[in-house]
C-alpha cells in the first residue's frame, strides 16, 4: 500500500509589523531647558503652611509646658519651613 501524504495546515498571512520610535514629549523638553538654579532652589512656604506649622509649634510647646508666645511660634515655623 502506498504512503499517504498528509497536508500541512495553511499558515495565516500576517502583515509586517511596523516599529514606531518613541517620541519625546514637550514636557520633557521644557524641563530640560529650565535653568539649574531655578530647579534647585527651595519653594517658598505659603502663609497657610506657615500658620499650620506655627499652630503645631504652639500645641507642642503647650503640651510640654514651655513658655512662649505666638510670634516666636511663627518665627520658628518660618525657619523650619525655609530649611535653615
Amino acid at each position: 500500500m502506498p504512503a499517504k501524504k498528509i497536508a500541512s495546515p495553511a499558515k495565516p498571512a500576517t502583515a509586517p509589523v511596523k516599529k514606531v520610535a518613541a517620541r519625546k514629549t514637550t514636557a520633557t523638553k521644557a524641563a530640560a531647558t529650565k535653568p539649574t538654579a531655578a530647579r534647585n532652589s527651595p519653594a517658598r512656604a505659603t502663609r497657610e503652611e506657615i500658620a499650620q506649622a506655627a499652630y503645631l509649634n504652639f500645641c507642642g510647646r503647650q503640651a510640654i509646658g514651655l513658655p512662649g508666645d505666638p510670634h516666636s511660634d511663627w518665627i520658628e515655623a518660618e525657619r523650619r519651613l525655609s530649611g535653615d
